[in-house]
């Protein structure tokens, strides 16, 4: 039988325990499980055992615990189960390389409102898939700015979270970017299809800055792009005889 009574009330022994546990808390000999019902169990009323699922609790070993799908939780607080994709081991590397020539007009004359066109030749690797992909595209940017007119820049593209093409040849996708154009110009811009990448669960993104002449505006904005036309190839096919 069981040698104390307790009082679920008050989360307490009715008579003091037969046997002082070890640590601190054992010292109240009132205390139910040392204070600590969710990792302990009192089998004997006695003393505190390792609870059902509980590995190190002392001398008494529990079998490990089963498998959760619903999200168990380690000791270490490491989620588990089905939390989502697991990210690679090298999520933090960008997944996109590449080059863009980019030609762009504005009209925000006579107000510091307008829009924006802009036209774009890429050609971009994905280390993950082993594609490189070849394709035209265009936004249609509005925000703000000053003045009008039009500039040509080139340079690299990075992307990141994007494990194939598929987020560059989305639709609709959505660019936000500025550009600065005084004879010389530069041009800076992120593109996106908004929607979770199926391997790393994160919204893939394509950063561009470049560099080039034009003139005479400035300012920003958002909108909507798209691909034109694309064509890919696998790096595979490429080497493969």
């Amino acid at each position: 039988m069981r040698a104390g009574r307790r009082v679920p009330a008050l989360g307490r022994m009715a008579q003091a325990d037969t046997v002082v546990p070890g640590g601190v808390q054992g010292w109240d000999r009132y205390a139910y499980l040392n204070n600590n019902p969710v990792r302990f169990a009192d089998p004997t009323g006695h003393r505190e055992a390792c609870g059902a699922y509980t590995q190190d609790c002392g001398d008494d070993q529990a079998p490990p615990r089963p498998d959760d799908d619903e999200g168990a939780v380690d000791r270490e607080g490491n989620g588990g189960g089905d939390s989502g994709p697991d990210l690679p081991s090298d999520w933090w590397i960008p997944t996109e390389f590449g080059w863009r020539d980019q030609l762009e007009g504005c009209v925000k004359v006579p107000i510091p409102v307008g829009a924006c066109g802009t036209l774009g030749l890429n050609i971009v690797y994905n280390r993950s898939s082993g594609e490189i992909i070849g394709y035209v595209d265009w936004s249609y940017p509005v925000g703000v700015g000053a003045g009008g007119g039009g500039s040509l820049t080139t340079g690299p593209l990075l992307g990141c979270f994007a494990s194939d093409t598929d987020n560059i040849i989305s639709s609709p996708s959505y660019n936000l970017g500025g550009t600065l154009a005084n004879e010389a110009a530069a041009s800076i811009s992120v593109t996106s299809p908004l929607v979770a990448d199926k391997t790393y669960g994160a919204v893939p993104l394509l950063f561009y800055g470049g560099g080039g002449g034009g003139g005479f505006y400035g300012g920003g904005g958002v909108g909507q792009s798209g691909t034109l036309v694309a064509a890919s190839v696998s790096v595979n096919d490429l080497f493969t005889p």
